[in-house]
């Protein structure tokens, strides 16, 4: 299966991979210059294909998981073209860039599939090449040497494969689990800041309750009070004064502590926007 989403090359944290492509490539097309240079003539196909797998390599980023076999699919068969044309000193290179961009694009049952089909196609064409040689009888010491570069080269390749796909891996491995983590990290950030928010509403509240107990109580005294004096005020005006002064009293103390309520709620906002 294709992966859910595609690594923006922007966004990778090994851009050396994309860079290691553009090198890879540049060898390929120093060794077209050079092959221009033997024979006299500029090999146009050759340049075409290592060009065409360059702009591939750009739009990597572009391509959807839907597309990503058809992708893959392409590139390999520009390679087989490039090998109808004679460009075998080029193969293991443009197959290695192939699997790197797999890495990016399959799962890895998709990349186990790249990997073989890019070992065998190897293989084919490392065989072709034997055929073109094996009828010059060449010394027995050379054949032998031949055979020896052949298996050496077979070796090589696959210990590419398996490296290269395994080094991808693990880097695309430890992106995804860094991208968990800075989740996971917005998600607490996220959640401390409910929290904080919730501690607000309820500091907001105990302090409201605050203001309207003290001043809930301090208003039931007060009518208390003016109710005896309007009833003594005519009977006995000094007991009427009497209670006429605890309420304003009661008035005040009042007015204190809902000053000391607003006052804390003040400390605490600035304490909460400072």
């Amino acid at each position: 299966m294709a992966m859910n989403a595609t690594l923006n090359t922007q966004t990778i944290p090994f851009r050396f991979l994309l860079y290691t492509e553009w090198v890879m490539l540049g060898s390929c097309g120093v060794m077209a210059l050079i092959e221009a240079w033997q024979t006299q003539r500029i090999p146009v196909a050759h340049l075409l294909i290592l060009l065409t797998l360059l702009a591939m390599g750009l739009a990597l980023h572009k391509v959807k998981p839907s597309l990503a076999y058809l992708y893959t699919a392409i590139q390999m068969g520009l390679i087989l073209l490039g090998t109808t044309l004679g460009y075998l000193h080029i193969l293991p290179t443009l197959y290695l860039i192939v699997m790197i961009r797999s890495c990016f694009l399959l799962e890895p049952p998709g990349r186990f599939i790249v990997a073989s089909l890019s070992f065998v196609f190897f293989a084919i064409h490392q065989v072709q090449y034997l055929t073109t040689i094996m009828p010059l009888r060449l010394p027995a010491l050379n054949e032998q040497r031949v055979w020896m570069h052949q298996f050496a080269e077979f070796l090589m390749f696959g210990l590419s494969l398996v490296l290269i796909s395994r080094l991808v891996s693990t880097l695309i491995t430890e992106r995804r689990t860094q991208e968990k983590l800075a989740q996971a990290h917005n998600q607490l950030r996220q959640y401390s800041l409910q929290v904080e928010e919730l501690a607000a509403v309820q500091e907001r509240n105990r302090i409201a309750r605050e203001i309207h107990d003290s001043l809930g109580h301090a208003l039931t005294n007060l009518n208390v009070q003016i109710q005896a004096v309007l009833k003594l005020w005519q009977h006995n005006p000094a007991e009427a004064h009497l209670f006429l002064e605890q309420a304003q009293q009661l008035g005040t103390m009042a007015m204190q502590e809902v000053r000391q309520s607003v006052s804390k709620w003040v400390s605490w906002f600035k304490c909460r926007m400072g």
